[in-house]
């Protein structure tokens, strides 16, 4: 938990600041470009090819969430105790 943590601004993680919105990708911005449906799809080609190069794309089905950034919560996703494989490096 501490080591995620430690990638948060502001307590938040970096994918919540404003910057992931942005279409242009800076180097120490969140790998997650968000976009709710609506401005993805005001995106041409070009803007949505230059953002995947860098970055995964999220689109939220609803708002961004409040939902605390806690063991409970993080167990909804899957276990905790399984490795992960995130861009190529696995984690425990």
């Amino acid at each position: 938990m501490t080591s995620v943590q430690s990638g948060f601004k502001k307590g938040c993680p970096p994918h919540h600041a404003l910057q992931a919105q942005s279409v242009k990708w800076k180097s120490n911005s969140s790998h997650v470009f968000v976009a709710s449906a609506s401005e993805f799809q005001k995106l041409t080609a070009e803007e949505i090819q230059d953002i995947f190069r860098h970055r995964h794309i999220l689109i939220p089905a609803d708002e961004v969430s409040t939902t605390p950034f806690n063991r409970r919560n993080l167990a909804k996703l899957g276990s905790l105790h399984a490795p992960r494989c995130i861009q190529g490096f696995f984690f425990l």
